[in-house]
């Protein structure tokens, strides 16, 4: 697969694109070959008196007798220490390799992942996720009121409902800090369930929100018009088994109408494609009838991707994010919730954006991407860290976690990477637990 905003990265060697610099440059370990000696036997002395001096020794004596019958070891000794020098040679032979790839942040995060494996994984994001749950001080206007009729999962107090409901609608907040303003009022006040998250090189890349309700409808097209954005991403249906998870808010067929305010929405075409997933494509004109001003806007609708679930491994997302990023303006992206499908998708392009810059760069990573300032090599357990501060809850549950990793695995090994024990585990696992 190539890269989503960039060029394609080659699968069957990684020398050329991902090193920081020729292998000839870089330190390499020396072998260390010296082996101990097997001492001398020292020669026979007798300790008896001799009764007369012994006789002067010839140039042929004049040297100690020494044994040669265990100068050369016995052959099962022979192969048992040639065995000990091939694993002595083959652990230097991966100190180099290692010191090769020292600075490379995707070699790093193969190993990582495969040394975690599946089960590792999902214990590290139980573990992130205790991590990452926001104060109620930290999603002030959530909380508010005013904005309740405006979110589709409101904050329940276990008073009033079970504990699963508490545990399941307490995660759907909206963090302040990164929370897009309306700049028009909507029910006088400037809240939709948004918010803005980030790549390296552009810290509006994207908008997260949640499915339009019947009541913001009108706040969520005043959004796309204030924030400039030409893509929408839709990843959920607007009914899923059984249950309303996004309003109508666009007209779905050709040269239908749909009137939101001051916006009118015309839906000029549509596309239905498999790439293999089905993706519906529309194209709209956003007009606002009180400035006089018409912008066009491409609706990508993923109709197959499962609820709190993930897709299959193929290069749907790829060409997803490829058509979004023609665009430099903050793409739309939202599921029901707005975390779990939405989040995933996003958490996949940063991830991409971050391991580019790092080669751009020559893989020295900026600090700023991470609060704790880590590389790869310690997974991207920081990354989803900073994530989840900018849209709380991304990335739903453990499946999703590992789908991410067993995805960027599928990008950046090769094919002569894939033939070891550790990645067919790894497959394995992965396969068992989508089950």
């Amino acid at each position: 697969m190539g890269n989503a905003c960039g060029r394609k990265r080659p699968q069957a060697s990684r020398e050329g694109s991902l090193r920081s610099a020729p292998e000839n440059d870089l330190p390499r370990a020396s072998l260390n070959d010296h082996e101990s000696e097997e001492s001398n036997p020292s020669p026979r002395v007798s300790t008896k008196r001799a009764s007369a001096p012994p006789p002067p020794p010839t140039a042929s004596q004049s040297r100690p007798r020494v044994s040669t019958k265990k100068s050369s070891p016995r052959p099962s000794a022979s192969r048992g220490r040639d065995k000990e020098k091939e694993k002595a040679k083959e652990k230097e032979r991966e100190k180099e390799d290692d010191e090769n790839n020292n600075d490379d942040p995707i070699q790093k995060f193969i190993s990582y992942a495969l040394s975690k494996g599946v089960s590792g994984l999902r214990a590290e994001f139980e573990e992130l996720k205790q991590k990452t749950v926001p104060t109620k001080d930290q999603c002030f206007h959530f909380h508010m009121g005013a904005n309740a009729q405006k979110n589709r999962y409101k904050y329940r107090t276990i008073d009033k409902v079970s504990l699963l409901t508490v545990l399941f609608n307490r995660d759907v907040v909206c963090s302040d800090d990164s929370r897009v303003i309306l700049k028009e009022l909507s029910m006088g006040t400037d809240y939709i369930h948004g918010n803005f998250c980030g790549t390296p090189k552009n810290p509006k890349r994207f908008i997260c929100t949640q499915g339009p309700l019947p009541t913001t409808i009108v706040d969520f097209w005043s959004m796309v018009w204030q924030e400039g954005s030409e893509f929408i991403v839709m990843l959920c249906n607007f009914n899923e088994m059984g249950k309303v998870k996004c309003a109508q808010y666009f007209p779905p067929m050709e040269k239908e109408t749909l009137v939101a305010g001051n916006a009118v929405i015309t839906c000029d075409s549509v596309a239905r494609q498999k790439w293999p997933g089905q993706i519906t494509i529309r194209r709209f004109t956003l007009d606002r009838i009180d400035v006089n001003q018409k912008r066009t806007i491409t609706h990508l609708h993923w109709e197959s991707w499962p609820d709190r679930g993930v897709p299959p491994i193929d290069s749907t997302i790829q060409k997803l994010l490829q058509m979004v990023c023609r665009s430099s303006k903050p793409a739309v992206v939202h599921c029901s919730a707005g975390i779990g499908r939405t989040g995933t998708t996003v958490a996949i392009q940063v991830i991409y954006s971050i391991l580019t810059t790092i080669i751009q760069s020559l893989f020295k990573i900026v600090t700023e991407l991470m609060d704790s300032g880590k590389t790869m090599d310690t997974g991207l357990g920081p990354f989803l860290i900073k994530m989840r501060k900018q849209r709380a809850g991304s990335v739903q549950n453990d499946q999703q976690y590992v789908f991410i990793h067993r995805l960027l695995l599928e990008r950046y090994m090769s094919e002569e990477e894939k033939d070891n024990p550790k990645f067919a585990k790894f497959a394995k696992d992965y396969d068992a637990l989508m089950v």
